[in-house]
């Protein structure tokens, strides 16, 4: 799987580092031979695009020994790096650089191509810079961050003639040739045009001892695609005026134990992953083995305690939690349990006679076991990483065709009217690059509308996409760790291709007015004051938005940050975030508040609205 990966960078040179690239960005075609402008951390990443594309294990391990800090805490590291990359070498053939997205002394971001398969990734590299604007390396030139994100090819690469249904079969085919004789691909891939098959196949092994390939009907564990289900269901009882989407948890559930959420968290919030109950990330840590429990009720015992991580509606937070809760308000207003409600409301009308949940300790043959990395390259089964049974935020099993009968019944309006599925596809958040709505991601590729899921766990990555207006449906379901994002990418790039996408709406500027409010200007050490944020937008839709609060000190000295990221205001909307600050020391502070978007970008910074506090001993 390709991700971020860094070295010893604190998280502040990571943002402080993004502002800047942001500020002075430029977007350069790279030359025909490939070459960048000189700046460090554009050499670095030249130096080590020749370094990955040599596929000689002494040359990157040169590279990495020369260009960044051993790790004490692991003598390992430089070799680890070394084959970690000839990994992604023997997978790419190494890449291409196609173009300079951000450059800057301290920081380059490439566009590049795998040389093997034409996925596109972005390759992103940071040197050790100079405190505080982290803008001038320091010299010696060290790397310090080096990152391979799977990316979308960017649309005015593609080309201009439409591919025939042969064509895109033929390219798909040798697509998945290539990665699976990498084994780097285990699972299907399939393509419906409606209840067409237009591609679909199946690679490497649904189990071991004795070996048994997986096939084009064989079930694959779902991970968090399942959410899809649940918010399905959630959409069905609000249509039927069982429950609204702006219900408390407590309305639904008086005798909730948690008074925290049962008073402030709405069934929107679940849906939508802006509840605060804690994340998916930090709840598999706090209970590292698989759960044993075979009902929801057991489940919430997991996390029924914890409190809030932030304020309901802030911000988006990706929770487990929260829709393993909303299964259980299905439970409580449908009368019968989960399971029950999925087989006969969901499954059975869209006649997805394939689709269920399956104890782990009884997997039918036709069931893939999923394959999770193990050490020297090796894999294992992941059985011991599963709960016994999957749950409302994963691990429902099902095959290609019934996720193209489950977009079906969508569509045509088997499972929701068309105003609920307006609903449930509508965006909550917005990062910038796709926005999330009740269990569902919304993106635009290309001018073509995409709705769909990603789902990964130990074992298991899927990627999910429907294309409404089209009736097009993909999956690519698969029992390894190795992350499919690229393929998915690919076939947005071969379904798209030719398209002539409906003029970009450029919206109108945002306006925006922040206020800020606090619940006292004098208080003691150890006494929480509580700092509300009105940004209330006069103009065009803010997307992506971020909002900043950053507590100084009277030297100017940064003491606390806090952050609510991925916000979208509405035109002639406002929205109040609300933040927490406990001091640790007297002083006079002053709390600085910034709105930036999209991410980082200061395209809609609106100065900053001072407040401050005087905190005393007693």
């Amino acid at each position: 799987m390709l991700s971020i990966l860094t070295f010893g960078l604190p998280q502040r040179i990571v943002q402080g580092t993004l502002a800047f690239l942001i500020l002075f960005s430029f977007n350069l075609s790279a030359q025909s031979d490939g070459s960048l402008p000189k700046y460090p951390a554009e050499e670095k990443l030249q130096e080590f695009v020749k370094a990955l594309n040599s596929g000689q294990k002494d040359v990157l391990h040169g590279f990495f020994q020369a260009n960044m800090e051993a790790q004490k805490d692991n003598p390992e590291f430089f070799d680890q790096m070394t084959d970690d990359h000839l990994s992604l070498y023997r997978l790419t053939d190494g890449y291409k650089i196609r173009s300079v997205q951000n450059a800057s002394k301290a920081t380059a971001t490439a566009l590049v191509q795998a040389k093997s398969t034409g996925i596109w990734s972005r390759l992103d590299m940071f040197l050790k810079a100079k405190p505080p604007e982290y803008s001038e390396p320091i010299v010696p030139f060290v790397v310090v961050g080096l990152g391979v994100h799977s990316i979308e090819a960017p649309v005015e690469y593609l080309p201009t003639a439409k591919l025939n249904d042969e064509e895109i079969r033929s390219k798909i085919s040798t697509l998945m040739k290539t990665i699976s004789a990498r084994d780097a691909f285990s699972g299907t891939v399939q393509i419906w045009k409606g209840d067409q098959i237009l591609f679909a196949d199946a690679y490497g092994l649904a189990h071991r001892s004795p070996d048994r390939r997986n096939r084009v009907d064989t079930q694959f564990n779902l991970a968090s695609i399942t959410k899809m289900f649940t918010a399905v269901a959630i959409a069905q009882l609000a249509e039927e005026g069982k429950l609204s989407y702006s219900d408390t948890v407590g309305k639904i559930m008086p005798d909730y134990p948690n008074k925290e959420v049962a008073t402030s968290v709405t069934v929107h919030q679940l849906l939508s992953h802006t509840s605060g109950l804690i994340g998916g990330r930090e709840l598999a840590m706090k209970l590292p083995n698989a759960s044993r429990a075979m009902t929801l009720q057991d489940r919430l015992k997991d996390f029924v305690n914890e409190p809030l991580t932030f304020p309901p509606g802030q911000q988006f937070g990706y929770s487990n939690a929260g829709y393993i809760l909303l299964g259980r308000i299905i439970e409580k207003v449908s009368g019968i349990s989960y399971y029950d409600y999925l087989r006969d409301r969901i499954f059975r009308p869209a006649a997805m006679t394939e689709t269920g949940f399956i104890l782990k300790t009884n997997l039918p043959d036709n069931a893939a076991t999923g394959f999770m990395d193990a050490v020297r390259g090796q894999r294992k089964e992941n059985n011991e990483s599963l709960d016994l049974i999957g749950s409302p935020d994963g691990g429902a099993y099902s095959t290609g065709r019934d996720m193209a009968r489950f977009h079906t019944a969508l569509r045509n309006g088997t499972l929701l009217r068309p105003a609920s599925l307006q609903t449930l596809w509508t965006g909550v958040t917005d990062n910038g690059m796709e926005e999330y709505a009740y269990g569902a991601r919304l993106t635009q590729y290309n001018g073509v509308r995409i709705v769909g899921h990603g789902g990964g766990w130990d074992g298991i990555t899927n990627e999910f996409d429907m294309y409404p207006d089209q009736g097009v449906t993909v999956i690519v379901l698969s029992n390894y760790d190795d992350d499919p994002t690229g393929i998915r990418n690919k076939l947005r790039e071969w379904l798209t291709q030719g398209n002539s996408p409906v003029r970009e709406y450029r919206p109108s500027k945002p306006e925006l007015k922040v206020v800020s409010d606090l619940s006292t200007t004098k208080l003691i050490v150890g006494q929480p004051i509580v700092i509300r944020v009105i940004v209330s937008n006069t103009g065009g839709d803010f997307r992506a938005g971020i909002v900043n609060l950053d507590i100084r000190s009277s030297d100017g000295k940064k003491v606390g940050q806090k952050i609510a990221m991925d916000q979208r205001i509405e035109a002639d909307k406002s929205k109040t975030f609300t933040f927490f600050w406990v001091p640790t020391e007297i002083g006079k502070f002053t709390f600085d508040i910034g709105i930036f978007g999209k991410g980082w970008q200061p395209t809609y910074y609106f100065g900053a609205a001072e407040q401050s506090i005087l905190i005393a001993s007693r």
